[in-house]
């Protein structure tokens, strides 16, 4: 079992979004926390995901924790920003978040890559507006996660794969149609939860 689990990555890992009810929204990370707690009492934490971080965000501010806290366990969400800059290439991307994965596992810890949900379609029939800012993200998704698959099985990476999830249903937005709500922090987390279960 793990005994210090790190969370790298952007806004999804932050755990920005809507409460929905009485459940507050909080990242799936500190739900994952929660499951792996129930086996691991003392499990150390860390989250320092940040809004709007790129990979090469993560590489120059976030990275540097891996060597100060000393995890066995590291997350890693991050993509989206990165595919809503113009001059975007996936050959770029595929680079740098190898470096990130490489340092997470230098000194042995487990990674788990998350991909991104594909919400497109589900904000213009709720009636929402793509934003200029985001129509390049919607373009390049799929090449988003096509590298965070190829890059994240070559660390041997768990893959929490949100793509095909129901995440990209409204009920699992919040009202800027971007962020998770509440109820899809949950959600990523229990998946998380039995991606490791199941390895």
């Amino acid at each position: 079992m793990w005994s210090r689990y790190l969370a790298l990555g952007d806004s999804v890992t932050e755990g920005i979004g809507d409460d929905v009810g009485d459940l507050a929204c909080r990242s799936w990370a500190d739900w994952l926390v929660d499951g792996l707690r129930v086996a691991t009492p003392d499990l150390a934490y860390r989250n320092v995901a940040s809004a709007g971080a790129t990979a090469r965000v993560v590489l120059g501010t976030q990275v540097q924790e891996i060597e100060r806290f000393g995890p066995d366990l590291v997350s890693v969400t991050v993509g989206a920003n990165d595919a809503r800059v113009p001059e975007w290439t996936a050959s770029a991307f595929a680079s740098e978040y190898a470096s990130i994965l490489e340092a997470a596992t230098r000194g042995g810890a487990q990674v788990i890559a998350g991909t991104y949900p594909n919400t497109e379609a589900t904000i213009v029939q709720a009636g929402g507006e793509i934003r200029d800012s985001w129509r390049l993200y919607f373009d390049r998704v799929n090449e988003v996660n096509a590298v965070i698959r190829m890059v994240g099985k070559r660390f041997d990476a768990y893959l929490i794969d949100m793509e095909p999830t129901e995440t990209n249903d409204a009920r699992y937005l919040s009202g800027d149609m971007t962020h998770p709500n509440a109820l899809a922090h949950r959600l990523i987390g229990e998946t998380a939860l039995e991606v490791l279960a199941s390895r």
